[in-house]
């Protein structure tokens, strides 16, 4: 049994290297029918349920790997993601904030605290978190863009600005950067730019086709 699971792990994951990422879930999903305690398996096929949007079912998943392996950090991360989208804001502080305890220097972790405590209204601890981040990865657009929301939060509006400035320098296309530097200025009363802003947010909705959105 265990040859076999083996075989079928290593194919599921010759299938995501490639971009089959559909086929990689099938084998996943055959391998646990056989043994549900494949804490790999179990991991792998979360994320891949994160990815495609199913944040139910990957949490249970996550959940599962994480009880045979509490120490993994790619399924502690990936569990923070399913119950970040699940609107479980304090479960999911916990598992970035163990994860970081693994590894504190990983950006995109930071960062995805960053937005839990941004969701908590911690606007400082989220603040801190971005600017690690930035420290790390100092291309990190993103990170900018939730750095700009958690000074917004703050109503320090000239600091927000300059945060979804730097956004949109490093990512024009982030439209959210566009539409948070249209709202600051509107606070900061300068309309005109403000107006500006968000028809840059506008046409560049339209050119990446979420148009209504």
């Amino acid at each position: 049994m265990a040859a076999s699971t083996d075989i079928l792990f290593s194919e599921a994951i010759s299938f995501l290297q490639t971009g089959r990422t559909r086929e990689a879930e099938k084998i996943l999903r055959k391998l646990l029918r056989r043994t549900s305690d494949h804490p790999l398996a179990l991991s792998v096929l979360g994320a891949i349920l994160v990815g495609t949007g199913k944040y139910q079912e990957a949490e249970r998943f996550l959940r599962s790997a994480l009880k045979l392996n509490p120490d993994a950090y790619a399924a502690l991360y990936n569990h923070g993601l399913a119950l970040k989208a699940l609107g479980r804001p304090d479960e999911a502080l916990a598992q970035f904030t163990q994860a970081l305890a693994i590894n504190p220097d990983d950006a995109e972790t930071l960062s995805n605290r960053g937005t839990i405590y941004n969701d908590l209204k911690d606007h400082q601890a989220a603040i801190a978190d971005f600017d690690r981040a930035i420290a790390l990865q100092p291309k990190y657009a993103l990170a900018f863009h939730n750095k700009g929301n958690a000074l917004f939060g703050l109503a320090r509006y000239d600091d927000a600005l300059a945060a979804y400035q730097h956004a949109v320098a490093l990512h024009p296309g982030l439209v959210a950067s566009w539409t948070g530097a249209a709202l600051t200025l509107h606070k900061l009363e300068r309309h005109d730019e403000s107006k500006a802003a968000y028809e840059a947010a506008r046409q560049r909705a339209e050119a990446a086709g979420v148009r209504g959105q």
